[in-house]
C-alpha cells in the first residue's frame, strides 16, 4: 500500500492494546515492592503497620482499580466518540494515561498509597517501580504527537458526519490513491440500516429474540474467559508462583515465559480461526479444557 494504513495501524496497536497488555500484567513482579511501600507509607501515617486485612484490602482495590477504569471508560466512549470523534478521543486517552503515570511517578515522593490506587498502572522493581511505567507511556506520547497528522476514521466521516468527500480523501490518505467506490458504498448502506433501525434500550436487547443467541454466546464466552482463571494468573503470578515452590529469582523469567506462550497461543489461535472458523474452533479448545 501506498499509504500511511501501516504506520497508523503500528501507532494505534502500541498506544492501545500494547498498553492493556502490558498494564493488565504488569502488577504481578513487582507486587511484593509495592505491598512494602504501602506497609509503610501506611506506618508513617499511622505509626503503627496495617493489619493482614488491611494491606489485603488495599492492595485488592490496586488491582481492581484498572478494570474499573476499562468500565468507567467503556461507559463512555459513545458519548466521547460523538463529542470529539475518533481521533480526538484516542489523543484526550492518550492524555488520560500520562495523568496516570503522573500520578504513579510521584505517589512514591509523595509517599501516598491512594496515589497508587488511583493510578493503577504499575511495573518495576523495588526502587524504580513508579519510574519504569513511563517506559508504557511514551507509546501514549507518540499517539498525541502523530495521530493529529493522520485523518479522522472513514466511516466516521461519513456515517456520523455525513461528509462523503472527507471519507474518500481520508480513504486515499491510509490506503492510497484511488476511487473506493466499493468501500464508500458499502458505509452509505451502513449508514442506511443504521438510519432506519430504532435506537434500543438494554432491557429491549434482551428481548428482542433475533439476537438473543448472540447475546448467550457473549455471555457464555466472556464468562468462560473470566472464570478461566488466566485474569487471575495474570495479575497474581508473582504469589502464586512463589506459593507453587518457584524460586523468587527465577519467578520473572518463568512469568516471560508464560506471557510468550500467551503471545504464541494468539498468533496460532488466529491462523486456526482462518482455517476452521470460529465454532468449530471453541469446540476444539473447550473440549480439551473441559477433559483436564
Amino acid at each position: 500500500t501506498r499509504g500511511n494504513v501501516l504506520f497508523l495501524i503500528l501507532i494505534l496497536g502500541f498506544g492501545g492494546s500494547f498498553q492493556n497488555g502490558y498494564h493488565a500484567t504488569g502488577l504481578s513482579s513487582p507486587s511484593p515492592y509495592i505491598q512494602s511501600f504501602m506497609n509503610s507509607s501506611w506506618y508513617d501515617r499511622y505509626e503503627e503497620p496495617p493489619s493482614p486485612h488491611t494491606l489485603t484490602l488495599m492492595w485488592s482495590a490496586v488491582v481492581s482499580m484498572y478494570a474499573v477504569g476499562g468500565l468507567l471508560g467503556s461507559i463512555c466512549v459513545k458519548f466521547m466518540k460523538e463529542l470529539l470523534g475518533i481521533k480526538k478521543a484516542i489523543i484526550c486517552n492518550s492524555f488520560i494515561a500520562v495523568v496516570a503515570v503522573v500520578i504513579m511517578v510521584t505517589s512514591k515522593y509523595a509517599n501516598s498509597f491512594e496515589m497508587i490506587i488511583v493510578a493503577s498502572e504499575i511495573l518495576g522493581r523495588e526502587e524504580l517501580w513508579n519510574v519504569v511505567i513511563c517506559v508504557s507511556d511514551c507509546f501514549s506520547l507518540v499517539q498525541i504527537l502523530l495521530l493529529p497528522f493522520f485523518p479522522e476514521a472513514p466511516r466516521y466521516l461519513l456515517i456520523e458526519k455525513n461528509d462523503h468527500e472527507a471519507s474518500k480523501k481520508a480513504l486515499q490518505s491510509l490506503w492510497g490513491p484511488g476511487e473506493y467506490k466499493e468501500e464508500i458504498e458499502e458505509m452509505v448502506a451502513e449508514q442506511a440500516a443504521i438510519e432506519m433501525a430504532r435506537p434500543k434500550s438494554l432491557l429491549e436487547l434482551f428481548r428482542d429474540k433475533s439476537v438473543r443467541w448472540q447475546i448467550i454466546t457473549l455471555f457464555i464466552i466472556g464468562t468462560c474467559i473470566q472464570f478461566s482463571g488466566m485474569s487471575a494468573i495474570s495479575v497474581f503470578s508473582f504469589d502464586i508462583f512463589l506459593e507453587a515452590g518457584i524460586p523468587p529469582e527465577k519467578i520473572h523469567y518463568v512469568t516471560l515465559g508464560l506471557g510468550a506462550s500467551e503471545i504464541l497461543t494468539y498468533i496460532f489461535c488466529g491462523f486456526l480461526i482462518e482455517c476452521t472458523e470460529r465454532r468449530p474452533c471453541c469446540g476444539e479448545v473447550l473440549v480439551p479444557c473441559a477433559l483436564v
